[in-house]
This record gives structure tokens, sequence and C-alpha cells, in this order.
């Protein structure tokens, strides 16, 4: 960033790319086109370009998808603010100058994607526009990126909660309740973990008589709309079959994530963050999160 300003050149936007993403060839042309139409800031949709090299870079292409078609198309539809997914990102020139690039947080582009919120920038997805990165290949790998992604996600949740709450009551809008919403809200995994287990309470509840059966029928539809997500979007991307037998893994990761959500919950993200001692707090977790990960795949 410092290079571009020193530069001096009156560029009109710039675009944020990880070093191993590839970007289809009319990626700028049809940037350059949502520039036009007076977005000020454009997410590119993102394809997992390795879903062939086992279980959860398939799993992971399936994520993605989901969040692509449901999440981002879904909120640009309704007017609200997509989510900034870490690279491939077309800023107008004055968007980063206003609001800042902050490298203070394990999730810059989340933290970042809040901050825009309140600037009332809101971010644009672009289907047409399309990015290609690689997932990890193992578990293990995965673990660590996923590790990084809570802890971040969780700072930055703390850091505006708030913040989006006062500025949605001076200027109601359904980007900054979304926006609210998001850091208040259990994301899925954790979401399906929770309604299961209130799901088997009530069920436990109804045949010793404390309670009627409305309860459990209620967990049992909320059960079912949240297993149908996943085939709903797939459904929708007209995905092929493989995307379909990738959910086979779905329950494992579930309580895979959800494990690792506890965990940060409990306090661990020190052992994440980068600091003088970097290595053996990073050490300290990866041994946390794989006997988890052990224990969960037993349990499977």
């Amino acid at each position: 960033m410092e290079c571009v300003r020193e530069a001096g050149r009156p560029y009109d936007a710039l675009v944020v790319l990880d070093a191993d993403t590839q970007v289809d060839p009319q990626f700028l042309h049809f940037v350059d086109a949502g520039l036009a139409q007076g977005h000020r800031i454009v997410q590119r949709r993102h394809i997992i370009a390795n879903p062939e090299d086992g279980p959860y870079p398939a799993l992971a292409w399936v994520m993605m998808t989901l969040d692509n078609r449901l999440q981002n198309q879904g909120r640009s539809n309704f007017g609200g603010s997509a989510r900034l997914m870490g690279d491939s990102i077309c800023y107008q020139a004055g968007i980063l100058e206003q609001a800042g690039w902050q490298g203070d947080s394990l999730t810059e582009d989340y933290d970042l994607c809040l901050r825009l919120l309140l600037e009332v920038a809101r971010i644009h997805y672009l289907a047409e526009a399309v990015g290609r990165g690689k997932a990890p290949l193992t578990w293990a790998d995965a673990r660590r990126q996923r590790a990084r992604w809570l802890v971040g996600s969780r700072q930055a949740r703390r850091r505006y909660s708030g913040l989006l709450l006062r500025a949605f009551i001076q200027r109601p809008c359904f980007a900054l309740l979304d926006g609210f919403l998001q850091t208040m809200l259990l994301p899925y995994s954790p979401l399906v973990v929770v309604s299961g287990l209130l799901w088997a309470d009530h069920i436990a509840l109804t045949l010793a008589g404390l309670v009627g059966p409305a309860l459990p029928g209620a967990w049992s539809t909320a059960l079912f709309l949240l297993a149908l997500y996943p085939f709903l979007g797939l459904a929708l991307e007209r995905a092929p079959a493989w995307a379909y037998r990738a959910l086979l893994f779905g329950p494992f990761f579930i309580l895979w994530r959800t494990g690792m959500d506890v965990l940060v919950q409990l306090g661990w993200e020190k052992s994440v963050r980068g600091t003088d001692a970097a290595e053996n707090s990073a050490e300290t977790i990866r041994e946390i999160l794989s006997t988890t990960t052990q224990i969960l795949s037993h349990t499977v």
C-alpha cells in the first residue's frame, strides 16, 4: 500500500489478491463494469480449485459454493453487504484511504468488512468475476487455518458489535442490521449442534411427561431446515454428484468445527496470535486442537 501511495499515480481502484489466486481472463473486465455501475467495493466469486485432492478440499468446495450463492449473493439481492473473502477484492482508490488497512487482526478482511459497514460502504458481490484458490489438503492444515479464522472473527465481533448496533439505531438499514446480527448469532456448525442437543433434551422431557410434543416438533423442524440448507445451495448451483457425496463428511466437520469454536470461546486465542513467542504458542493450540480432532474422529 505504501509503494502504491509513493508512486504518486492517480489509480481509480485497487485489487487485493492472494499470491496463489488465479483469476479468470475476464476478471478485470467484470470488476470494471461493477465499478462503472456505482459500486465502490466489489467482491468476486471464489472457487476452490482442488476439490479432487481429498475429503477436506471437496468439502471446502461445497462450503464456498454455499457461501457464494446463499450468503454473498443473498445479501446483495436484499441490498445488504457481501462478506469480504480475503482476496480478489476491488476497492475504489479512496476507500482504503478512508477506512485504513489495519494489520492488528488475525482476519484483517473480516475486520475491514465490519469497519466498512460503519462507513456505509456496501460490498457488492459479483458472481461473474471469478477467482480460484486451493484449499488445505489435510485436516491438520485446515485446523491451523480455521483456528486463526475463528480467533480473528471473535476479536472482530467483540470490537464492532456495539458500534454496529449504535450505527443501526442512528441510521436503520438492512446492511447494518445484518452486520450486527453476524456478530451475535451462532455460525452454522455450532447452531446445528446446539439445535440437536435441545432437540434431544426436549425429547427426553416429553417422554418424561414434563413438556408437550410441540417443543420437540419445533426443534425437529429447525434441524430439518438446517440439514436442507446445503442441499438447497448445491441444487441451485446445479452441483455435480461428487459434491453431494462430499456432504457425507459434513457431520464430522460440524463436530470438528464446533469443538474448535468451544476452545476459542474458552480463551485460547492468545495461543494463535503472532507474538515473540509465536512458535511455542501456536504449538500449544495445535496440540489442543489435534487432541480434540482425534477424539471427535473416534466418536464419529
